[in-house]
């Protein structure tokens, strides 16, 4: 899919999002020739650009330390992508130079069970039914900032007497820097050489420095309310603009 506007819709309507990579073979470290993917299920929309997350479980390692971080690929116009390692703030950008052939692969395995903008008491009714069933869950809420923060669902709850429910999604840290795009365009302004060239080595290609992590859990109920990370300790609440609660498709 081409039309960048058509993917992010998509993503919005529930589909899954991953990532395809065939690595440049001629960087001794990405030899032999191969293909490589994450799944994205942590996604962050800012006006038409998307930024997809894999969990944070994957291994980096020599002899002397392992790192646990995530990898973030975007449909971002400079072809730009990052792990990020939350524990200790550190982010290192890399281009998408480095492959052969990169493209997103979106899937239509999600179904919307739930939407704010439509009024219809059934809806939580069918909630009560999908968790009965062993359903999984994921949330695209728009915030007050505009931003779209898709997440998965931790823990999905119906409250049989009010028939109404709330929905707490995983914790997850990602780099802050991708809620800004003013941050992000003075960086690609900055290290616009970087970005543009293909790297010789994977030292070369690699862009390194810390961030501090935007910490996303969230805990939203059906009345247009919710709580996250941040408003725990300042003991207050947030109005969504939007939001829309999916499950996987049987």
């Amino acid at each position: 899919m081409n039309n960048n506007g058509d993917l992010v819709q998509k993503l919005i309507d529930g589909y899954s999002l991953h990532t395809c990579m065939v690595p440049d073979d001629s960087m001794p470290t990405n030899s032999p020739l191969h293909c490589e993917g994450f799944y994205l299920p942590h996604i962050i929309i800012v006006g038409n650009v998307f930024w997809g997350m894999s969990r944070t479980v994957h291994v980096s390692h020599s002899r002397e330390e392992f790192g646990i971080s995530h990898f973030c690929y975007t449909s971002h116009p400079n072809g730009l992508f990052y792990s990020y390692t939350p524990g200790v703030k550190g982010i290192t950008f890399m281009s998408t130079k480095r492959y052969k052939r990169h493209e997103f692969i979106v899937k239509d395995d999600w179904t919307l069970i739930w939407d704010s903008e439509i009024e219809q008491e059934s809806q939580n009714h069918r909630i009560d039914r999908l968790i009965e069933r062993g359903a999984r869950f994921k949330i695209a809420m728009l915030d007050e900032e505009n931003i779209w923060n898709i997440h998965p669902v931790d823990l999905p709850m119906y409250h049989r007497d009010e028939g109404s429910f709330s929905i707490k999604t995983e914790y997850f840290q990602y780099a802050f820097i991708i809620r800004s795009p003013k941050d992000i365009d003075e960086l690609i302004e900055v290290h616009k050489t970087f970005f543009n060239t293909k790297p010789e080595s994977n030292k070369d290609g690699t862009l390194i420095g810390k961030c501090e992590p935007f910490t996303a859990f969230y805990n939203l109920v059906d009345n247009g309310g919710y709580y996250n990370y941040y408003d725990i300790t300042r003991g207050s609440n947030q109005k969504y603009k939007r939001l829309r609660v999916f499950c996987d498709k049987e």
